[in-house]
C-alpha cells in the first residue's frame, strides 16, 4: 500500500473512540453509582453475598471498559475493587470508598478534557 500512513488514521481513530466513550459514559457512570452504592451498604454491615458478587462483577466489567479507552490507572482501581468484592473477608470500607472515588473522578477528568 504505497503512500499509506498510520497517522493518517490517528484523528479518525481518536473521533472513533470518542464517540464511544460517550456511547457509554452513562454506563459506566451508572457502574460507578452501583459500586458506590454497593460500598456504603456494606459499609453499614448490610454485608450479602448477593450484592459482593453483583459488585464484583460490576467492577469486572468497568476494569475492560476502561482499559479500552487508555485508562490503565481506572483498570487497576477497578481490579482492586473485584478483588475487594471476591474475598472471603470483609472489604475494608474505607479502602473501598477512596478506590471508587478514585474512579469516579478519574472518569470525570477524562470526561472533561476530551
Amino acid at each position: 500500500m504505497a503512500g499509506f500512513s498510520m497517522s493518517h488514521m490517528q484523528p479518525n481513530l481518536e473521533s472513533l473512540l470518542e464517540q464511544l466513550w460517550a456511547k457509554h459514559l452513562a454506563s459506566i457512570t451508572g457502574r460507578i453509582s452501583l459500586l458506590r452504592q454497593s460500598q456504603e451498604q456494606l459499609s453499614d454491615c448490610h454485608s450479602n453475598p448477593a450484592l459482593r458478587n453483583e459488585a464484583a462483577a460490576t467492577a469486572h466489567k468497568l476494569a475492560g471498559v476502561l482499559g479500552t479507552f487508555g485508562l490503565e490507572e481506572g483498570t487497576q482501581l477497578a481490579l482492586f475493587i473485584e478483588q475487594q468484592m471476591e474475598s472471603n473477608e470483609a472489604p475494608d470500607p474505607l479502602e473501598l470508598k477512596h478506590a471508587i472515588e478514585a474512579l469516579s473522578q478519574m472518569v470525570e477528568t477524562r470526561s472533561l478534557s476530551h
